[in-house]
């Protein structure tokens, strides 16, 4: 199974990494609480996508620093809130969607909590159920799963 690096490389090619983005990254990836490790590897993860190339390793790390910040600021439910009040086209909703459902996938094992958040994301930045079962079968065909393989049964 591709990491979760080289998925969202593949699925935002070279599209601007905005902190829309990042936000809907770093959300997903503290679904289940935040800590450290969550930071690591969203600074890994990051650090790796072909968008941002062109800044320095800094560049990256002070753009994922400030979204942590801002989850750390207003909560995990305060930022979600503030992302769907944000101005955002239908493709940029849709790359925040993909790459936090992309993050969720990484581990191998999609938890209860995580799937609540993916929901939650949908409902804020208005996918509809259709929507969001097709990007989450494009994501599983990606990785070769059967659907529903990685859920936690709860």
């Amino acid at each position: 199974m591709p990491d979760a690096a080289e998925l969202l490389a593949t699925v935002l090619t070279d599209t601007p990494i905005d902190d829309a983005i990042l936000d809907a990254i770093a959300l997903s990836a503290c679904a289940d609480g935040v800590t450290n490790v969550e930071l690591v590897a969203i600074l890994r993860i990051a650090r790796q996508l072909p968008s941002v190339a062109g800044q320095t390793p800094e560049e990256v790390d002070e753009r994922v620093h400030a979204a942590f910040d801002r989850l750390t600021a207003e909560g995990l439910d305060g930022r979600l809130q503030g992302l769907g009040k944000m101005q955002l086209d239908d493709a940029t909703k849709r790359r925040m969607f993909v790459a936090a459902a992309v993050v969720q996938y990484a581990d191998g094992l999609v938890t209860n909590a995580e799937n609540e958040f993916l929901l939650d994301l949908a409902d804020v930045l208005g996918l509809d159920e259709v929507k969001v079962t097709s990007i989450i079968g494009e994501i599983e065909r990606e990785l070769d799963i059967e659907p529903g393989a990685l859920s936690e049964r709860g």
